[in-house]
């Protein structure tokens, strides 16, 4: 710079711009099921204030990962117990700095559904559930009993175990029997002949 008679000078002064980090966004859908389950993973959500992301990668908690912004994983086999797989995205912007985000998958076998039934003359018929999970610990059964009686009339509630069902006509009636626990379902039908004699 300089002044009304001519002398000059001058500053230096030096700006320091800090880089922000990227911010990762993953969703992962279905986060529950049965083996194999298929599921869809999407990243292209993530982004960079000041900068530009360039590259992805996911790792899927099995030891199998990729390195695309989208696309689809099947687990062959169920999650450890108590242990859901922990699918993880880590971001990389052009100057070097990261950002990650986890969604948890949990794969379980299904319930094993399954009931007997009792009193089958006309009037009320006696189904009772034998249903489990096999891995599931004693108290942790089946969350929700699903009936169809195969005549238009259906039940659902979590201790409808044991249900009483009356039947105005005779005949054979589908019986379906869904039942759920930890988010994933089990399901059977029986040909159910009123009056059993």
């Amino acid at each position: 710079i300089k002044d009304d008679e001519g002398a000059a000078d001058s500053l230096d002064q030096v700006v320091t711009t800090f880089n922000q980090p990227p911010v990762a966004a993953l969703s992962v859908t279905p986060t529950v099921g049965s083996a194999p389950l298929a599921i869809i993973y999407n990243a292209r959500g993530s982004r960079d204030r000041d900068g530009e992301i360039v590259s992805y990668d996911i790792t899927f908690g099995d030891g199998a990962s990729s390195q695309a912004d989208s696309g689809s994983y099947t687990y062959l086999r169920d999650s450890p117990p108590n242990s859901p797989y922990n699918v993880q995205l880590t971001v990389r912007d052009n100057v070097g700095a990261t950002s990650t985000q986890s969604v948890q998958v949990t794969v379980v076998t299904p319930p094993v559904a399954d009931f007997i039934w009792q009193d089958c003359d006309l009037g009320k018929v006696t189904f009772i559930s034998t249903s489990y999970d096999p891995n599931a610990p004693p108290n942790d059964q089946i969350d929700n009993y699903e009936w169809d009686f195969g005549d238009g009339d259906m039940q659902s509630g979590a201790t409808l175990s044991t249900v009483r069902k009356r039947y105005e006509s005779s005949g054979t009636y589908p019986v379906r029997l869904r039942v759920r626990n930890r988010g994933v379902i089990g399901e059977i039908v029986k040909q159910v002949k009123i009056p059993c004699n």
